[in-house]
């Protein structure tokens, strides 16, 4: 949005904003084109997340990483303020209106990354635009500045930089390590050992008690992708019972009348007894009492416990 405004200010036309903007809704509905994801449940869900409270220490540390992308907008923004007084003129700007919607951006991004259950990964799709912003930093700069004078925002704006790039190393190795490529391509592989062994069966990823065979459930897009049901997802569940939301009885019904034929439970776990991250119940005593009472384990992989249907 921030280059469609650029470019719309540039032009005088509001040609260019239209055809952006659509483009990009357009990309973001893509997904929606598939049975499997749920626009009305998408948009729902943004107002579960817009009640949920705001958490100090998390304020803290969007506020502590967003700096770095609040800063050279602010910056550009300022600048510009400066010049265009300079100049007498105040008639809308090119640049100013980049700096201003990109800060606008990135200040909404970082307030909701700020919500329990977020991160600072929300902010990413603005980095190429700050990169752009430091560089546009630099150039102002050097415009209004002597030029035996060019070399002190040309250092302001390489440290930035610096600092940026060194910043991001901790969090990039985290990232690297949490995605753990051998034992994911293993849990697929497993998988697909299961549904090769049980072709005509309707699969479910379920949970278990504990968070390792949580992360293992994550791969539960191997199922989907097959044509297995995905009715409830329990990474969501733990947000709506943290919210107060109840389970709706459909799904007890489903398990009552045994719709899915199996459910993947991570290996040696109890099945739906996991906390959550905010210490809250995840998953409803009706349904934790329903599936023991309709499905048992019948079977063990590397990586779940098969449960099956126990009715006749």
């Amino acid at each position: 949005m921030p280059i469609a405004i650029y470019l719309a200010v540039r032009d005088r036309s509001f040609f260019s904003l239209i055809i952006m903007s659509a483009a990009g809704a357009l990309t973001a509905l893509i997904p929606f084109a598939l049975p499997v994801f749920s626009l009305s449940n998408y948009l729902a869900w943004f107002g579960i997340v817009a009640t949920k409270p705001t958490d100090g220490e998390m304020v803290t540390k969007a506020l502590r990483y967003g700096i770095f992308f609040l800063l050279p907008p602010m910056i550009l923004v300022a600048q510009r303020i400066i010049s265009l007084n300079k100049a007498g003129t105040w008639e809308l700007d090119k640049i100013f209106a980049y700096a201003i919607s990109t800060l606008a951006g990135a200040a909404g991004c970082i307030y909701l990354a700020s919500k329990p259950g977020a991160g600072m990964y929300y902010v990413l799709p603005f980095a190429p635009l700050i990169a752009d912003m430091i560089v546009l930093v630099c150039r102002e700069n050097a415009h209004v500045m002597p030029k035996k004078k060019h070399v002190i925002p040309s250092i302001v704006c390489g440290l930035l930089i610096a600092v940026m790039f060194v910043t991001s190393i901790p969090i990039q190795k985290r990232f690297v390590r949490a995605l753990e490529w051998d034992r994911t391509t293993n849990i697929q592989k497993d998988l697909h050992a299961i549904m090769s062994k049980f072709e005509d069966a309707s699969i479910h990823m379920g949970m278990g008690d504990k968070y390792q065979g949580y992360n293992n459930t994550l791969q539960k897009t191997e199922l989907i992708f097959e044509g297995n049901p995905y009715v409830v997802d329990f990474g969501v569940m733990i947000e709506t019972s943290k919210l107060g939301i109840p389970l709706p009885k459909l799904l007890v019904d489903r398990l009552s009348r045994c719709e899915i034929d199996m459910w993947l439970i991570p290996r040696g776990e109890q099945p739906f007894e996991m906390t959550g991250y905010y210490e809250n119940t995840v998953v409803d005593k009706e349904f934790k009492e329903a599936f023991l009472k309709y499905y048992q384990k019948t079977d063990q992989s590397e990586y779940f416990d098969i449960w099956q249907c126990s009715r006749p």
